[in-house]
């Protein structure tokens, strides 16, 4: 795949905008008993950085890093000052990624929570002027770190006069596994609870409850062919205020799985469009089945793709071919599977074309790729005939 300096810089500015679009937002109440209550998690108090909804700082470890600058130059230092703790952040972007095949990694969420500059014009220009004085990666740039203006919840641990100031949650419980000012030995500390610290096995959608026991209706919710997840998450919110403690929690689950796995797939779309279209146009159809009210902020990205039409077709093939790429796929008979493999055979010559010929680094790219797949198919769809 062609590495990330081929990129065109329009590609990177529509990124930047597919991270900063809005989510839909979630339904006011509070939460269950046992997990925090995040407030200031939105888009009127989000800085820079990547989008979050509340349900990303629960059932993971979170890492809050406290700031409170007079100015522009003294957010530089204390930008400056947390850059280590900025880094245990779990998704980190790394050139040379196999999107297909990615899982968003969830371990450790890190967001800076600023407590004076509120404008994000000003934020933005802070962290630039922070990246122009970085030697090497900035963690702005490669974790994505976002900065939200007076992030925290009921009951926090507040570092006012403290800060630049750090707690550490863990994956339930309202109370810290760590917090403090952050100094010499902060980093080491952190580092050593957050690989002490047990991490959910986590299901999408499901988080740790991979058979509800109060809310059977959700995986029916989920199914492709007809989808009611928009029916379902009221039925979860109102769960989450039971007076039964066991479905209130299951409810809290079930609801943070699904806005982490909408929240996860909008900012993977963002990550890999420029150079996986052909797996950013499958998250997309899925992200739209599943949360019709999305299309608006990935439009720009289905715009981009469309706009070069060689792009879109090798785009489209990929697509076309997802289903016949499933293991479970087997042709109804020899006819079928016949069929299939003159389609795959006329879309490996138009791909082969493009991967010569086009004047498109992505597009080479991608046509190379989604061709070598289709060699494996041609081979493999006669096999799997009843």
């Amino acid at each position: 795949m062609p590495n990330n300096a081929k990129i065109a810089a329009g590609a990177i500015a529509l990124a930047a905008a597919v991270v900063a679009a809005p989510f839909a937002k979630a339904a006011p109440g509070g939460v269950a008993a046992g997990y925090p209550d995040w407030t200031n998690v939105d888009k009127k108090h989000r800085l820079f950085g990547r989008d979050l909804c509340p349900s990303d700082l629960r059932h993971k470890l979170t890492l809050v890093l406290e700031i409170e600058p007079k100015d522009r130059d003294e957010c530089v230092s204390n930008f400056k000052d947390i850059t280590k703790l900025m880094w245990q952040n779990s998704y980190v972007q790394k050139h040379g990624t196999l999107w297909e095949e990615y899982v968003m990694p969830r371990d450790v969420q890190v967001v800076v929570s600023c407590f004076s500059i509120k404008d994000a014009p000003e934020m933005v220009a802070a962290v630039a002027q922070y990246n122009k004085g970085v030697t090497g990666s900035s963690p702005f740039s490669y974790c994505n770190i976002p900065v939200y203006s007076g992030l925290t919840f009921p009951g926090a641990p507040s570092g006012a006069g403290k800060r630049p100031f750090f707690y550490l949650m863990g994956p339930e419980g309202v109370e810290p596994l760590l917090s403090g000012k952050i100094d010499g030995k902060t980093v080491d500390a952190v580092r050593t609870k957050i690989s002490k610290t047990k991490k959910p096995a986590w299901m999408p959608y499901f988080g740790t409850v991979p058979e509800p026991k109060h809310f059977a209706s959700l995986k029916k919710a989920l199914d492709p062919a007809k989808p009611k997840l928009a029916a379902e998450m009221p039925k979860l919110k109102k769960g989450m205020a039971s007076k039964d403690p066991e479905t209130a929690k299951e409810a809290q689950i079930l609801y943070d799985a699904v806005e982490q796995a909408r929240s996860d797939l909008v900012f993977k779309i963002s990550q890999e469009f420029s150079s996986a279209p052909h797996v950013a146009a499958c998250d997309i159809e899925r992200l739209v089945k599943f949360w019709p009210s999305e299309k608006k902020n990935v439009a720009a990205v289905m715009e981009k793709m469309k706009a070069k039409p060689e792009m879109a077709k090798a785009v489209q093939m990929y697509v076309k071919t997802r289903p016949w790429a499933n293991p479970e796929f087997t042709p109804k008979n020899a006819g079928e599977s016949k069929k299939i493999v003159a389609e795959l055979t006329g879309m490996k010559a138009t791909l082969d074309k493009m991967a010569e010929n086009s004047k498109d680094p992505v597009v080479q790219g991608v046509a190379s790729l989604v061709g070598s797949e289709i060699d494996t198919l041609i081979e493999d769809i006669p096999t799997r005939s009843k």
